[in-house]
């Protein structure tokens, strides 16, 4: 699997007859592992601004681990999304249009036969039974995308998730830019928020600290911060451009973390039910076939073993589903960890 390259961000913009503004965005993008490298615009995002940051940010955190790229190589999550926050800035003017809605097999079908009974159900949880019958009957329904903006969003926007907006909106937009439509909060002070505290378990992999003072695994470095770039999205509605010292008080937090102590002890929960079968069968042949060689022993809280010196034994724990195992630190290193 490739990475995407971001090559050019568009955003357009109208506003409603009750005053409120509607984004949509466009990402000119091509997949590294394709050749010829041929660039294609595709509306990624649209609706409230809300709705269109979560997009944002949640593109932002595939940044961190390289998944998506500009041209010129890697980026951050921070200048990947101030680029596009200078965009919603002064965006273009969003034109009116028609939307149809056709059921079909055809890859850019606005309403795809396997999506149909999922588009239905929207349709009649959102009292829109006339379009639902006539789509069903086999028909087509169009719509104008500034009378009836309610229903695109509800189709297509990032709030539910249902069809992609591209479906839509196959014309990216040439138009006069918009200031007075734009995104453009005054930059506000982070508000004081603790940073999570970690632990290195090897190169990658990073434990995080409990409520109840336990260490879990939370993954790798590199996703760890893409799950809590995204998170962000509704932070900078709050507190508009706090994103960039989040992410680096974040960051610093897990590169700076220390090494798991040796003489940290590990449990395992055999009790907790785990979705997956494959990892239940695992985490019992830890104890059936590794007990001896990971000195484990059975205790009322599970069963216990030292924090293993070795890589394999460590994947074997850390690949675990994390809410059936925790490593526990003894307390005078406990306190150190707190008060680093």
């Amino acid at each position: 699997m490739g990475a995407t390259v971001s090559i050019e961000k568009r955003a357009a913009a109208f506003k409603t007859a009750d005053g409120t503004t509607i984004y949509s965005i466009f990402e000119k993008t091509y997949e590294a592992n394709c050749y010829p490298h041929t660039p294609h615009w595709s509306c990624v995002a649209m609706g409230e601004v809300g709705h269109v940051l979560h997009r944002i940010f949640g593109a932002g955190a595939s940044c961190e681990g390289g998944m998506l790229r500009v041209k010129g190589g890697a980026i951050s999550p921070s200048a990947y999304i101030t680029a596009w926050l200078e965009e919603l800035a002064n965006p273009m003017e969003m034109p009116d249009q028609s939307i149809t809605l056709e059921v079909s097999r055809a890859f850019y079908a606005t309403v795809p036969s396997e999506q149909l009974s999922k588009v239905v159900e929207l349709l009649l949880r959102i009292g829109r039974s006339d379009v639902a019958g006539v789509i069903t009957a086999g028909g087509t329904y169009a719509f104008d995308l500034h009378a009836d903006h309610q229903l695109a969003i509800a189709l297509y926007g990032n709030s539910t998730r249902l069809l992609a907006p591209w479906r839509a909106f196959k014309r990216t937009p040439h138009g006069p830019r918009r200031s007075d439509l734009g995104y453009a909060p005054s930059p506000a002070k982070a508000s004081p928020h603790p940073v999570p505290k970690f632990m290195k378990l090897d190169g990658d992999t990073r434990l995080e600290l409990q409520a109840d003072g336990t260490w879990r695994v939370a993954g790798w470095e590199y996703a760890v911060i893409g799950q809590f770039v995204e998170s962000l999205a509704d932070n900078e509605l709050l507190e508009p451009g706090s994103y960039r010292s989040r992410i680096t008080a974040f960051r610093k937090a897990l590169r700076d973390a220390p090494p798991v102590p040796s003489d940290a002890t590990v449990v395992m929960d055999l009790s907790i039910p785990l979705e997956s079968k494959y990892a239940d069968a695992r985490r019992q042949k830890l104890v059936d076939l590794h007990a001896a060689q990971l000195r484990i022993r059975k205790t009322a809280r599970g069963h216990e073993m030292p924090h293993p010196d070795n890589a394999e034994d460590l994947y074997q724990l850390s690949s675990l589903p994390p809410e059936c195992v925790f490593w526990e630190v003894p307390a005078p290193q406990a306190q150190l960890l707190l008060a680093a």
